[in-house]
């Protein structure tokens, strides 16, 4: 069985991890992989809600013109029924 747990944390001057705040696990030999965020977050400014914020990053509206994906549940309905038919097809080499 393995357990999860998402923590904060930081890597300090000399290398060292400190977790900030006590881990909710059962006690034992831990695997730790670090996710570092390598552009700092955009401050959310008073006069401004969370959307338009958002709107600002790039990645925003970057589909916008592909017709294929005008109805975006349709489209993924259907991504997923070819991905659920092609794990049906079984491949035989003989």
């Amino acid at each position: 069985m393995m357990e999860a747990v998402k923590i904060r944390g930081k890597i300090t001057e000399d290398g060292h991890l400190e977790v900030t705040e006590p881990v909710a696990m059962s006690p034992g030999e831990v695997e730790i992989i670090l996710l570092k965020t390598t552009v700092p977050p955009r401050p959310v400014s008073k006069e401004k809600n969370a959307l338009e914020v958002l709107k600002e990053y790039d990645f925003i509206g970057v589909w916008q013109d592909r017709e294929d994906m005008a109805d975006s549940v349709k489209w993924v309905q259907e991504l997923r029924q070819r991905e659920n038919m092609r794990s049906y097809h079984v491949r035989s080499d003989d």
